[in-house]
């Protein structure tokens, strides 16, 4: 995976969320009994689900979910007996390493919100096929949509997310509904809030071209966006994707704790998904920046983390 995101699928889907949590489990397992290899019906036990059953009675999903993590690197499947349901479990260190970026990204508050938004208005989009059902908010937790990175959200973080999509006219209230501007959301943008309202942004036609690289250069045009085709502190997309490289390879070398060196390779691929745009969005490269020279500090006694903290604090404005 060399730090990038994580080959599973969508955490919003049964087999993403299986997957998840099969993966905590045997993170969990190795805390509580190091000595002990779990096995497949270890894992069915810890979720109430019947252990004395052959594979024809077991979950349709199960499969699956060993397949997928056998495949893609993150478990070790030992065949002790010829039924999939013996099978031993055990962590790769590509494994720990998933485990380890997804609490990193859990702790993620703004993520969080943004997961807990769409997924509010995914399920409201689910259930509103039943024209003779009007939903109880807790019934989230029984979709797809009631979980963050495999984990369940807070009715906290639901009742948030409610609070928030209403304030914004995309969900109405007695009884909880999609508005017009909600359905736009979903149908067109998947539920993703910051994109909708960003392509609600009223645009000009001004374009400004800038042929030179250009520091944080604020430009307005007859107080509407405009279009500026500039760089972020002399950086280009080019650029900031060969510093987030040089921020994957430097984070092995640091003596850095195994959590610092995945959250740091997380910093280096969300460098790389801004750089992949037409445009750098300069608030997150800055944001990004600040977020990578905070974990280098942890490091800042080697000549190697100076100089990124240099780079990274140079182009944060740091």
């Amino acid at each position: 995976m060399n730090g990038r995101m994580s080959p599973l699928p969508d955490p919003n889907t049964l087999l993403g969320f299986r997957c998840i949590q099969l993966l905590d489990w045997l993170s969990d397992m190795r805390l509580e009994r190091p000595n002990v290899l779990p096995d497949v019906r270890f894992f069915l036990a810890r979720l109430d689900l019947a252990t004395d059953v052959d594979e024809e009675e077991a979950p349709e999903w199960l499969p699956h979910v060993l397949s997928t993590l056998g495949s893609s690197g993150l478990v070790n499947l030992h065949k002790v007996l010829s039924s999939y349901l013996d099978f031993g479990l055990q962590l790769t260190d590509e494994g720990l390493r998933d485990i380890a970026e997804r609490a990193e990204r859990r702790r993620d508050r703004p993520a969080r919100r943004a997961v807990a938004r769409r997924g509010v208005l995914r399920w409201l989009d689910d259930v509103s096929a039943d024209v003779h059902y009007w939903p109880e908010l807790q019934t989230i937790f029984s979709s797809p949509w009631g979980t963050y990175e495999g984990e369940y959200l807070t009715i906290g973080d639901v009742v948030g997310a409610c609070e928030y999509l209403m304030a914004q006219k995309l969900v109405a209230d007695a009884p909880l509904r999609l508005t017009a501007a909600g359905n736009d959301c979903v149908d067109n943008h998947g539920g993703d809030v910051s994109q909708y309202f960003e392509d609600q942004k009223p645009r000009s036609n001004f374009t400004t071209h800038f042929h030179q690289q250009v520091g944080n250069l604020q430009l307005a045009q007859g107080n509407h966006d405009v279009q500026q085709n500039q760089r972020v502190e002399g950086m280009s997309g080019a650029d900031l994707a060969l510093l987030a490289q040089a921020l994957r390879e430097a984070a092995p070398v640091l003596g850095l704790s195994e959590a610092k060196q995945a959250e740091l390779a997380h910093v280096a691929t969300q460098m790389e998904e801004a750089a992949e745009g037409d445009e750098l969005p300069q608030s997150r490269v800055q944001q990004l920046m600040n977020w990578g020279r905070t974990i280098l500090t942890d490091a800042s006694q080697s000549a190697l983390a100076q100089i990124l903290i240099a780079i990274t604090g140079g182009v944060a404005g740091g």
